[in-house]
Formats: C-alpha cells, sequence, structure tokens
C-alpha cells in the first residue's frame, strides 16, 4: 500500500504547485496525470487481490476500501484542475 500513499502524495504536492504557478502547460499536464484510469484500478484491485497478499474477504475489503479513496481523491483533483483551465 506504500505506493498508493507515495503516489497521492506526489499528486497532492503537484497540484499545489501546479495551481499556484497557473501555468497553463502545467494544468494540461495535471490533467492527464489525474484523467480518468478506472480500468486501471479496477485492474490493480483485482492483480492484488489475486495474491499471496490478500486471502481473507477482510483483505480484499480492506483493498477496496483504501482504494476508494484514492480514486475518489484523483476524481477531484481533475475536477479542480480542469476548473482552473
Amino acid at each position: 500500500m506504500d505506493p498508493l500513499f507515495q503516489s497521492m502524495e506526489f499528486l497532492l504536492i503537484t497540484t499545489s504547485e501546479t495551481l499556484k504557478s497557473g501555468i497553463e502547460k502545467d494544468i494540461g499536464q495535471l490533467l492527464l496525470l489525474t484523467r480518468n484510469r478506472s480500468n486501471l484500478m479496477e485492474k490493480l484491485r483485482k492483480r492484488y487481490m489475486t495474491t499471496e497478499h490478500t486471502s481473507s474477504s477482510e483483505e480484499q475489503n480492506f483493498v477496496f476500501d483504501i482504494t476508494q479513496p484514492f480514486a475518489f481523491a484523483i476524481h477531484f483533483l481533475h475536477a479542480l484542475a480542469d476548473v482552473w483551465n
């Protein structure tokens, strides 16, 4: 799960710096970074749930519970960048 948190930290810092600068090219890059990747998130969940990491339904629910807010946050950051654009 650490890569998930590192990715979120990167996106939050990038969003903050991008919106502060207001540079159109940077906002475009942020829009690309935060575009809809629902299919990728689903593949990651399935891959993680079929490994030795998650053997019980409780562990599988945890994976979903921890990745769902991440997906919502990415959607919010994209909407914020889109408004700024």
